[in-house]
């Protein structure tokens, strides 16, 4: 048949939602090889442009050569999609996502109103609009414009013209070089977004001194980690267990995000719920999955919804997002009552947001778009709608956020915002360009611990095929040999050291990641001790700001628990902080030792609270001291 499947995706056409709609691939996957169909394809010596034959009424006029030819019409066309949800005055077609000129339109006539109304709290001493947010994909793609062409070669090196039959599904000089040029088609598109609408939306809001928050999913035809990596402060969603879709995913990829690019701040589109909620929950009900945000990275939960009440208590409960939403709001029965818990939510809140989140390992993803990052299973514990994270905690990282930000600094992978990490993970791809390996190459010879095999080829036709001797000889380079060894093995490049070889490889083909028993066992041979264990049912995250060690550590389960929670940290005397009470236990009995402190802790169900390590308190290695001196802090 000599067709390429799944065009309708590869060419940009159309995107489902990853978040809904089952079977959608969380990337296009690359290959080294296709299968060819030489009586199929269409060679490029063959192929002849007639643009310049085409009459102003549509018509052709051409002298047709002898022998049997396809005549190929290609159009532009809006792709329909419009705003919405919207009343009848908002209606109307989405604006070109490649095009400054037609967004900074959308901007004046949209958002410039609301700025000449109501002014920017830079302009109006104190109030007024502050932030803008760019909310979840839902849109879908786009694969061309009127500068297209142009920026593709500007871009890639080469005119796409000859290669435009790909758009139907067909093959243009053999199958392999068709899939590059979707891959270049997409990756352009990719920087088209970032560049000319995210980008340029970023630099609206900074002339206004305003504020970016971005959700970067779900029918995304851009690599979610780079569109989020535009915001000045990433956001994600996750729906009240239970009650909808599993979007955890996204959490992982926003406080992913705001690792690496710095923000102190992942907000949360939180409790996001389907009409069988039907006003069913209630803040005890939403206690143990609110924790499992936090320890997810998550500090500001906006509460989807809460909805506007202008009509009086007799309407009661009033306006509500339709069948959308967990009501967090006045015409709540229980509304009288829910002070503290919004007191916990802000003391949990400020708390999460100082310093920054510590992981220890970093997971690159495979180049191209679009692309959902999609955590190894084996890092995680359960893998519903609240996975929580194993000892070692991990972020993903984007190839181009790598490139720009990435550098070495004693053995660890370190980015501008302060973010540092132990090990990097390469995905189990066998394509990679030149750039993204010369940048790798570098960090190893700097000092970085690197985890992955060699790549073979280069996805892009970009350079083909001198592309691919240049990537095979930097493999040469840094792995020494191309053939994996048995098992894993390891080998010192420059400063730093890279493991690599069989043992890497999974039987699940679609696992992109070795398992997270064999990277754990590398940093344990590094000397570098897992950063929270329990011997009961605890979750945790762990923040490091440059005094102290802050760790929110919740019990998961609906009983009362005895664990032995063990700190990866010795900075100072521990402090434990609840976050209800605002009670602090000053002295608690504990135990360091090889840089770790261990705390026998008891917990009420659900119950949560932080543990604080400060220099200024000094923890006297081997000694152990009872609780007592108990004080209070707002």
């Amino acid at each position: 048949n000599g067709k390429i499947g799944g065009i309708d995706e590869k060419a940009l056409y159309y995107r489902e939602p990853y978040t809904s709609v089952v079977g959608v691939k969380s990337y296009l996957p690359t290959a080294i090889s296709y299968p060819e169909h030489p009586e199929a394809s269409i060679q490029k010596d063959e192929i002849r442009d007639l643009s310049s034959l085409l009459q102003p009424d549509g018509s052709l006029e051409w002298n047709v050569p002898s022998g049997n030819w396809t005549i190929m019409r290609f159009g532009v066309r809006n792709n329909g999609a419009i705003t919405r949800p919207a009343p009848y005055p908002g209606l109307g077609f989405e604006c070109d996502k490649f095009d400054t000129i037609a967004f900074r339109n959308h901007f004046n006539e949209y958002v410039g109103k609301l700025l000449r109304k109501v002014g920017t709290a830079k302009n109006k001493s104190g109030y007024g609009w502050t932030m803008l947010h760019m909310d979840s994909w839902e849109m879908g793609s786009q694969n061309w414009d009127s500068d297209f062409r142009m920026e593709f070669q500007k871009r890639r090196g080469y005119d796409p013209n000859p290669f435009l039959p790909v758009y139907s599904g067909r093959v243009v000089a053999n199958t392999e070089q068709s899939e590059r040029f979707l891959w270049d088609l997409r990756q352009t598109a990719n920087e088209l977004v970032l560049e000319n609408h995210a980008g340029y939306l970023k630099k609206l809001c900074q002339k206004y001194g305003l504020g970016l928050s971005i959700e970067p999913y779900d029918m995304n035809p851009t690599s979610d980690l780079d569109l989020g990596a535009v915001a000045d402060i990433p956001m994600c969603e996750f729906w009240s267990k239970g009650y909808g879709f599993n979007s955890s995913f996204s959490c992982i990829e926003a406080t992913s995000i705001a690792n690496l690019i710095g923000s102190h701040i992942v907000a949360a589109e939180s409790f996001t719920s389907e009409s069988f909620e039907a006003w069913k929950l209630y803040p005890g009900a939403l206690k143990n999955q609110g924790d499992w945000a936090f320890c997810a990275g998550i500090n500001r939960f906006f509460y989807h919804t809460f909805a506007h009440k202008p009509l009086g208590d007799q309407y009661r409960p009033g306006m509500t997002m339709g069948p959308y939403g967990v009501h967090w709001d006045r015409g709540q029965t229980w509304w009288p009552m829910v002070t503290d818990y919004h007191k916990y939510i802000a003391r949990c809140s400020y708390m999460l947001q100082q310093g920054l989140r510590v992981a220890d390992i970093l997971y690159l993803t495979p180049e191209g778009a679009p692309h959902v990052f999609r955590a190894p299973k084996s890092a995680l514990i359960g893998n519903d709608t609240i996975p929580d994270r194993k000892g070692y905690n991990f972020d993903g990282c984007s190839p181009r956020l790598l490139m720009a930000k990435a550098s070495v600094m004693n053995h660890q992978i370190t980015f501008p915002g302060g973010a540092n990490y132990k090990l990097l993970v390469l995905p189990s791809v066998e394509t990679m360009t030149p750039e993204l390996l010369a940048k790798i190459e570098s960090l190893v010879k700097a000092g970085a611990i690197v985890v992955g095999n060699p790549p073979k080829k280069s996805p892009s036709l970009v350079n083909y095929p001198e592309c691919d001797a240049q990537l095979r000889n930097k493999a040469l380079q840094l792995w020494g040999d191309l053939s994996l060894p048995v098992g894993l093995a390891s080998r010192v490049y420059g400063n730093g050291m890279i493991y690599w070889g069989q043992g890497l490889c999974l039987n699940d083909s679609t696992a992109l990641y070795p398992d997270y028993d064999l990277t754990a066992s590398i940093l344990n041979q590094k000397n570098v001790s897992v950063d929270f264990e329990s011997t009961g049912p605890i979750r945790y995250t762990h923040r490091e700001t440059s005094s102290q060690d802050i760790y929110f550590v919740s019990n998961t389960t609906s009983r009362q628990i005895s664990a032995d929670c063990i700190f990866r940290s010795v900075k100072g005397a521990p402090e434990l902080w609840d976050p209800i009470s605002c009670k602090v236990f000053k002295q608690l009995k504990c135990m360091a030792e090889s840089g770790r402190t261990k705390i026998p802790m008891q917990f009420d169900a659900y119950q949560s609270y932080f543990v604080v390590f400060d220099k200024s308190n000094v923890l006297t290695k081997g000694k152990s001291a009872n609780v007592n001196n108990l004080s209070t802090i707002n």
